[in-house]
């Protein structure tokens, strides 16, 4: 199970209901190696599904 969504299969499922087939969805997920060369440690919070 993933910390932010109970079942990630089905979040991302819903997309394709939101957006439709015709629609792309771009998401930026951060690189922990680049955070620590670039010293973002500014960027990184904890926050969990509720």
């Amino acid at each position: 199970m993933s910390v932010h969504v109970p079942d990630i299969n089905d979040f991302v499922a819903g997309f394709e209901i939101l957006l439709g087939k015709q629609v792309d969805a771009t998401f930026e997920i951060p690189h922990v190696l680049e955070m620590i060369r670039n010293v973002e440690f500014d960027t990184i919070y904890r926050k969990h599904y509720s």
